[in-house]
């Protein structure tokens, strides 16, 4: 069995961000654009493809242990 994975950075937007993407929700209607609930907003770093399920937990260490390394940030 296979999963899709992805590594990304998990956004908790702002009131004045919904309002903006509803704004876009709205006039983009007609385009072909999957839009996530809010509570899924993220921001994609890299698309990992179909990955065994046995391995995932592997990918997951491989992750953690990049980022145990670095220092949070934020973004505005």
């Amino acid at each position: 069995m296979y999963k899709r994975l992805f590594i990304a950075i998990r956004i908790n937007p702002t009131e004045e961000m919904l309002r903006r993407i509803y704004y876009l929700k709205k006039n983009l209607e007609h385009e072909k654009i999957n839009w996530v609930p809010e509570d899924h907003m993220h921001i994609t770093l890299k698309f990992l493809g179909n990955t065994r399920v046995d391995k995932i937990h592997l990918v997951n260490q491989a992750i953690q242990n990049i980022v145990s390394k670095r220092v949070g940030f934020n973004f505005e």
